[in-house]
């Protein structure tokens, strides 16, 4: 061994040497105990030595773990770029699993191998960025080769280090390894594109799926609380579950497992955005499992009485009342005394301060379609209904019309142009224009109607 620098230093009662070597580590001390070791060096046992810039190392002496390594194999998930905006190809990682046993093995050794591995310990660790706090998780396992079951939910979407040493913690010998997302194949930089959006809860978007109850639901709750909203989402995206009011969300494997097209976007879906479809999708098969988070029409429907339930259980309204709603029938034989009864009925709640959720037919937006089919669909009244327009048809006959503004579909309940500029300022169709294009006839709203629940 050359020695290049010799500090002593006096000390009391002290029987071990503490040595930082370099290499293999700079500014690390090092603890020597062997008396062989001491004599060979002929230092007196009751001073400490300080070595800088040895050489080798000190023959056949144990001090630490150089490295490791996982011996399990990881599993594929988004790599969380960006990669599907724009086109561009999906990247994919590797990664821990929650829940999932995956082994670690010490690799290479600074010295000799030691003959004593319970000497060994593991430490995993990673960085809380909502805290900013670098938070331990305890291992208590020991020894050269380990196995841990990943069932920590709070560090999914988190890098872990895992570290084995046997007395200086802050040795080489750490592995970095990404764990995944609850959701894992969904894009995390897409998924928080797409919650920054949600400042306005009017893009919430139910797409090619069933699930308008649940929109209408989630609309609310962005526009009311939207801190506890994304906050919601993130733990949901993260965790694969979520809490608000004390109702827990927490979808089935087939959600959590949900693959993407080349879009980036759920499967089956109709390009469902990974925001709505983690909320609305997990909400409905929290509520009910027969639902599997894909187009399935009878499974997802949100009849009254569910909408009722989350309205109180998940939203935590109190004052909640339902009038017509489970009324399935559209309604045939009509006056224009029982129009505007209904009518005014509604524009009560409006003004008492009620949320105001509407069943109706989807064949509503369609002035010429009335009996087409029997659509149940969810809308969010945002204005009182105007029943008051007169105007003459086609045959020159009076007709009343209807209007009203209702948020539904990813659109913008407040917005009625028909063409907007784009970032090129040419003119372009709004696809962003309200639910209800234009105004209608009460005898077509009627036709389409069915009832109402309010909520406060």
């Amino acid at each position: 061994m050359r020695i290049l620098k010799i500090r002593k230093q006096r000390l009391d009662k002290i029987n071990y040497y503490e040595m930082a070597v370099n290499p293999p580590f700079i500014s690390h001390k090092i603890k020597i105990k062997k008396m062989s070791t001491i004599k060979r060096l002929k230092i007196p046992k009751i001073e400490a030595l300080e070595l800088e810039n040895v050489t080798t190392n000190i023959s056949g002496e144990i001090y630490e773990i150089k490295s490791i390594k996982i011996g399990s194999v990881l599993d594929n998930g988004s790599a969380n770029d960006g990669s599907t905006n724009n086109g561009k190809k999906i990247k994919l990682q590797e990664g821990i699993l929650y829940g999932k046993n995956y082994t670690f093995e010490v690799t290479e050794y600074v010295g000799k191998r030691t003959t004593e591995l319970t000497s060994i310990k593991w430490e995993i660790f990673y960085n809380d960025f909502d805290t900013g706090e670098i938070v331990n998780l305890p291992i208590n396992a020991r020894g050269e080769r380990i196995t841990i079951n990943m069932g920590n939910l709070e560090s999914c979407g988190r890098y872990l280090y895992i570290r084995a040493y046997i007395k200086d913690k802050k040795n080489t010998a750490v592995l970095k390894v990404w764990k995944h997302n609850r959701f894992r194949w969904f894009d995390q930089v897409l998924f928080e594109s797409e919650l920054a959006d949600r400042i306005q809860p009017w893009k919430i978007n139910q797409s090619g799926t069933s699930l308008c109850g649940m929109a209408c639901l989630f609309y609310l709750f962005a526009k009311e609380n939207p801190s506890e909203y994304r906050n919601f989402c993130r733990d949901l995206f993260r965790k694969g579950e979520a809490k608000y009011n004390n109702y827990i969300v927490k979808p089935s494997k087939e959600l959590l497992e949900k693959k993407v097209n080349k879009l980036g976007l759920p499967e089956k879906t109709g390009n469902m955005p990974i925001t709505d479809y983690i909320t609305l999708a997990g909400l409905r098969n929290t509520n009910n499992s027969s639902y599997k988070g894909g187009d399935e029409n009878i499974q997802a429907i949100n009849w009254p009485d569910t909408m009722i339930e989350l309205s109180r259980e998940f939203l935590g309204y109190a004052d909640i009342e339902e009038n017509g709603s489970e009324r399935f029938i559209k309604r045939i034989n009509h006056n224009q005394g029982d129009i505007t009864n209904i009518i005014n009925d509604i524009n009560k709640q409006i003004a008492d301060g009620y949320h105001v959720i509407l069943m109706v037919d989807s064949d509503l937006i369609n002035d010429d379609l009335d009996f087409q089919s029997f659509d149940y669909h969810w809308i969010v009244l945002e204005s009182a209904i105007n029943g008051e327009f007169e105007v003459l048809n086609q045959n020159g006959q009076l007709e009343y019309l209807v209007d009203f503004l209702a948020y539904s579909w990813g659109t913008n309940p407040f917005d009625r142009r028909d063409i907007v500029k784009d970032k090129n300022g040419q003119n372009i169709s709004n696809q962003d224009k309200g639910f209800l294009k234009k105004p209608i006839t009460r005898k077509h709203f009627i036709n389409n109607y069915y009832g109402y629940i309010k909520v406060k």
